[in-house]
């Protein structure tokens, strides 16, 4: 038999060392002796008492027969390029798509590698939640707090983060992403579900506050700016109205301008009164205050109603013929065709 002499990396405990490979002979300390750097120790750790502890699967140094930093060898974990089945199987907590262990990442959704939180600090540049920032950019959630510190993702943060499919939709997010289906406003994270029945992206001509809209379709990334802010001309503002005071101002159904929600001027929409060409049922549905088979039609001088400024019906006002009681020279000059003795258009 041929006799092999004892090293100090054989794996057992011969030639005068006092533990496997350790002490006696070897420069390696044994576990429970002292050391000041884990170079000292056979485990390769150094404990903060300043004595070599044993070898664990967690202690982050390829040891005690390892075959990786804690994994394979006594470790059940299983070391990168091995085969798995679920992340469990794997030291790096990531099993890729071809069954295999691969190396943790700082953007692979677990917490690994010597990460503090998922893909934030340790090795990774970006920041966990609850740590100090000065920017967006610093932190793993995209969100950097007033108070400068990094802040959880959340569904109403204006960033596209935390697994959400776009900003603050989808994912965990319960408002839905533009381009999928909807069957109301509510259904989306723009507010607007289409004619087609999709969620679209928000506009400023829209009807609904959103996209960081400050009110309905003004101020935020909208040029035309809410009530109470200051104008210089009507076209600063939402309302199309700038009051006095140089301040936009809510819009009315008596401003003579087109604005809110109404469907022409002063009329449809939120007004009361109907506008020219649009659906009515009455005369006074219209501003004309005429309705023709379920329209509302232009106010004439021969409509039989007064409206349109007239001052009686079909008379004065925009109108050639003059209302009774008004002077006269001939019947021509009067709508009830009758000029009196004392020069005054008066009833037939």
């Amino acid at each position: 038999m041929e006799i092999v002499a004892a090293t100090c990396n054989d794996g057992v405990r011969n030639g005068g060392e006092i533990g496997i490979d350790c002490d006696g002979p070897c420069l390696k300390r044994c576990n429970a002796r002292a050391c000041s750097s884990s170079d000292d120790c056979w485990s390769g750790l150094c404990g903060t008492n300043q004595t070599c502890s044993a070898a664990t699967c967690n202690d982050g140094v390829r040891n005690g027969g390892e075959i990786g930093i804690d994994c394979d060898g006594p470790c059940v974990k299983q070391c990168n390029g091995q085969a798995c089945s679920s992340p469990d199987d794997c030291w790096s907590g990531v099993c890729g798509t071809n069954q295999t262990c691969i190396a943790a990442t700082c953007n692979d959704g677990v917490r690994n590698g010597g990460e503090i939180g998922i893909d934030c600090d340790g090795p990774c540049v970006k920041r966990c939640n609850g740590r100090a920032c000065s920017s967006p950019d610093h932190c793993w959630s995209g969100v950097c707090g007033t108070n400068r510190t990094c802040l959880a993702a959340t569904c109403n943060d204006g960033v596209r983060n935390g697994g959400e499919n776009g900003i603050d939709c989808e994912g965990p997010c319960v408002k839905r992403c533009n381009g999928r289906a909807c069957s109301s406003p509510d259904d989306c994270w723009s507010g607007v579900c289409g004619s087609n029945r999709t969620c679209s992206a928000a506009t400023c001509n829209d009807g609904v506050r959103d996209g960081g809209e400050i009110g309905i379709d003004c101020d935020g990334p909208c040029v035309k700016r809410c009530n109470g802010r200051a104008c210089s001309s009507p076209d600063d503002c939402w309302s199309r109205v700038c009051g006095s005071n140089q301040t936009c101002s809510v819009p009315t159904c008596s401003d003579s301008i087109q604005n809110g929600l109404e469907s022409g001027l002063d009329c449809g929409g939120s007004c009361p009164l109907r506008c020219d060409s649009q659906f009515c049922a009455l005369d006074s549905d219209c501003k004309s205050g005429g309705c023709l088979g379920q329209s509302c039609r232009a106010a004439t001088c021969n409509d039989g109603v007064r409206n349109g400024g007239e001052l009686g019906i079909d008379c004065d006002g925009p109108c050639v013929k003059r209302c009774n009681g008004r002077a006269c020279g001939l019947a021509d000059d009067c709508w009830s065709g009758v000029c009196g003795e004392n020069k005054a258009c008066i009833s037939k």
